[in-house]
């Protein structure tokens, strides 16, 4: 296996833990601020209106002429986006209106012979999404989003115990909340295709986090086999050192061959595609980040704080390790 962490490396995350915790409180504020001051630029399907996608044919797009063109049939509210490697596309946006989509396809398509010639475009899509359908969709999407963090509560719960899970929820509550600042600052569409993306990056975070907490088990059982009958106590901070550590070359690699993948969909894929190539992009970043340098912090602060023990129950009837020196319990 490609070694990109030498074997024996050792780093002290549990002891920069500060530092985590001052950049994540940057990070979480400032895209807590920004969701609510500036919030978020729903698409169609939340929003409700109606979008057409175009492409131009041997002709230049004049953004100004076909906006001048909706404005005279009414249609002052539209949004134009120029896509395409050489901004040959074009998607057009317009609110909500009290009238079907083949009127409005129509009208559309009347302003867009006006300025462009009809023969000089295809049209590549068009849809309609109606404002209690956008309502209904975004409150879905929000339920999704809940019954995922939801399931995946009782799941760490039944797998580990009760403080896994609290680590593992905080850790994705901090990687959500992050991503939707980023798609606040970025402008970037809100679709669902971007819950999509969400639910992705939370299974991705999860997943780099259960590894890590499923090696903290295996060497605290470790530990408690070959001490069982000695007084030593354990090292909760050094065990979860190492957890992390033997883990690190896994987590970096997956992280960077997924960023390749969304990388090229990023540059490649087109509108269609930017909002989840992003958010895939920016959510596998920050969910890389939180399972190294957040959900093992989470656990150890709140198990020194409360004296919580992290006792695998499978192994509560053969051992039971004291608190260490420091005041942290395993």
């Amino acid at each position: 296996m490609f070694q990109l962490i030498k074997p024996g490396t050792h780093i002290d995350f549990l002891g920069h833990i500060k530092k985590f915790y001052i950049l994540s409180a940057i990070l979480l504020i400032g895209s807590a601020g920004l969701i609510a001051v500036k919030g978020f630029d729903y698409g169609i399907d939340f929003a409700g209106g109606t979008l057409v996608h175009i492409r131009a044919e041997n002709t230049t797009l004049d953004l100004n002429q076909i906006r001048s063109e909706l404005n005279d049939k009414g249609y002052n509210s539209v949004t134009l986006q120029s896509a395409g490697g050489n901004k040959e596309e074009l998607i057009i946006r317009i609110p909500t209106l009290d009238q079907p989509l083949n009127i409005t396809k129509s009208q559309v398509s009347d302003a867009l012979h006006s300025s462009i010639g009809g023969d000089n475009y295809e049209l590549l899509q068009s849809s309609q999404v109606g404002p209690r359908v956008g309502d209904a969709l975004k409150k879905q999407a929000l339920l999704a989003t809940l019954y995922a963090l939801l399931g995946i509560l009782i799941y760490v719960t039944i797998r580990f115990e009760v403080l896994y899970a609290f680590g593992a929820i905080v850790t994705l509550a901090h990687d959500i909340v992050i991503l939707m600042g980023f798609y606040s600052l970025s402008s970037l569409e809100i679709n669902l295709t971007v819950v999509a993306a969400v639910l992705t990056v939370v299974g991705y975070s999860l997943n780099d986090t259960i590894i890590i907490l499923d090696r903290v088990r295996e060497m605290k059982v470790k530990f408690t086999t070959e001490n069982l009958d000695s007084d030593t106590p354990m090292d909760v901070k050094a065990v979860m050192n190492d957890a992390i550590n033997s883990t690190l070359n896994r987590t970096i690699l997956t992280s960077f061959t997924t960023l390749m993948a969304s990388g090229v969909i990023l540059i490649l894929g087109g509108p269609a595609l930017r909002g989840f190539s992003a958010g895939i992009t920016i959510g596998v970043a920050i969910g890389t980040y939180s399972s190294i340098a957040v959900s093992c912090g989470v656990i150890y602060h709140f198990s020194k704080k409360y004296g919580s023990k992290i006792v695998d129950k499978t192994n509560k009837k053969h051992s039971e390790v004291e608190e260490h020196a420091d005041g942290a319990r395993i």
